[in-house]
Formats: C-alpha cells, sequence, structure tokens
C-alpha cells in the first residue's frame, strides 16, 4: 500500500514539475526542481525504509533500536519487541518474530535469540504457531550444541540363524507420546539412529538428551518369514557423554505371533 501511494503520489507530482522544468525563467525553476529532488527521496525512503513495514515513525526508532540489541548480543525488552509491531496482525508478528530471531542467529547474538524465543512463547500461545515455536527452539538449540547434533546410537544384533531382511528400530520418549524421537532400518545386522532421523524436528535426541528424559528403543528384526521384536530403555543423557553402541543378544529378541 506505502509503495502504490508513493509512486501515486511521485507521478502526479511530475507533470507541473516538468511543465516548470523547460520553461525558460531560470529563476523560476529553481523551487520546482528542488521540490523534484525532495519528492525522489521521499519516494525512495517509503519504498525502501524498514520502518515503514512496521507503522509510525516512532516504531521504527524502537526496531532500530532493537537491531542495535542484536548485534550488541543483549537481550530484549519485552515492551520495545510489543511497541515495534502493534498495528500487525497474529500471523505478521510470528512472522516478524522470526525474521529477527533469524537474524540474531546469523548474527551468533545467541542471548537475543534466547529472548525472542521466550517473548515468543509468551505471544504465539495458538496451537498453530507450536510448529514455528519448536523450530526455532530447535535452531537455538543447534546453534549452542553442534557437536551433539553428531551422536548416535548404534544397534547391533546377533540373532542366531537369521538371514535378516529387515532390522527396525525406532526411540520414543519413556514418558512422552508415541511419536518416535528418531527411527532408522537397515537390511543388515547393525544400524544407526542419529540426529537426522527425527520425525519432527525439534522433538529428538538431541533434545531427549538435553532435558535428560529416558529413552525407549524398540527394535524390530525380520528373518525370512519369522519376526521379532525387543525393547530397552537407555538415559537420554548417556549421549552427552559418549555416542551409544548397544548389542542384541540372541535370548534378548522375542517371537512376534503372526
Amino acid at each position: 500500500m506505502l509503495v502504490f501511494i508513493a509512486t501515486s503520489i511521485f507521478i502526479v507530482a511530475l507533470f507541473p514539475i516538468i511543465y516548470f522544468l523547460i520553461i525558460r525563467d531560470q529563476t523560476t525553476k529553481a523551487f520546482p526542481f528542488a521540490v523534484f529532488l525532495i519528492i525522489i527521496f521521499a519516494s525512495f525512503f517509503l519504498y525502501f525504509n524498514k520502518g515503514t513495514a512496521i507503522g509510525s515513525f516512532s516504531e521504527y526508532l524502537v526496531l532500530t533500536e532493537i537491531n542495535q540489541d542484536i548485534g550488541a548480543n543483549t537481550a530484549l525488552s519485552p515492551v520495545s519487541l510489543t511497541n515495534s509491531f502493534t498495528n500487525l496482525s497474529q500471523d505478521e508478528k510470528a512472522i516478524f518474530i522470526n525474521q529477527l530471531f533469524q537474524d540474531a542467529l546469523q548474527q551468533n547474538s545467541l542471548e537475543s535469540a534466547a529472548s525472542l524465543l521466550a517473548f515468543a512463547n509468551s505471544v504465539l500461545q495458538d496451537g498453530e504457531y507450536q510448529s514455528i515455536l519448536l523450530l526455532m527452539y530447535a535452531d537455538l538449540r543447534d546453534k549452542r550444541f553442534p557437536e551433539l547434533l553428531q551422536k548416535f546410537i548404534e544397534i547391533k544384533s546377533y540373532k542366531n540363524d537369521c538371514k535378516i531382511s529387515k532390522f527396525y528400530g525406532a526411540a520414543f520418549l519413556t514418558n512422552g507420546p508415541k511419536i518416535p524421537i528418531s527411527e532408522s532400518s537397515s537390511e543388515a545386522s547393525i544400524f544407526r539412529l542419529t540426529q537426522d532421523d527425527y520425525v519432527v524436528r525439534g522433538f529428538d535426541l538431541v533434545s531427549a538428551t538435553l532435558n535428560n528424559e529416558n529413552i525407549t528403543l524398540s527394535l524390530d528384526l525380520v528373518c525370512g518369514e519369522t519376526s521379532y521384536f525387543t525393547s530397552l530403555e537407555i538415559a537420554g543423557d548417556e549421549l552427552l557423554a559418549n555416542d551409544i553402541v548397544l548389542e542384541i543378544e540372541n535370548n534378548a529378541w522375542l517371537k512376534r505371533e503372526q
């Protein structure tokens, strides 16, 4: 809308200015020429200035202060954040906060990013925004703990007389919903569950590790026409120290009834 208004003003103003510019009276040209330049700069400001997307000039000043705080890696004031988008819809607020959050991560301003995530949790409480909040959490977490992204749980099967056609495993929070935090499969006697094997990013192995959640592993082994299963529980924080290597012995497998 602002772009349309600025363009319209620019076009309408051109007609009298062009007329005055082409007349012969040299003394008359100075004023309209100055007006012409002012309109060009005003249109440029309206079109390109970041603050116009948020509203008033005072809100633009608040946004400038916020960007300075992000550059200094300081926690952002909830009052300043609220004042910066008073005229935005809830969806626009989500986009605006997430953009500031991503800017903070790009500048490695993790304190600013953490304060933005906390603010987002208080403002974006409707269920439709939970996926955005979860991704913001995951982005900040991965930036803080990049070494955890390489962790894995390796599982080896020692089932006698088994020609494996499929070896499948899924990890769940022991006291959580029945949604896998990691799942993988193999056609050999060994496979790994990694951070990249998540079903929902942010609800994954790293999250369980950092929150010290117990993990239940559900394993299925297909040997020709016969299927076996077993499960076991591990402490989530074990991955903080080392990668986990598990060996499932022959007598640990239970035959699944057909």
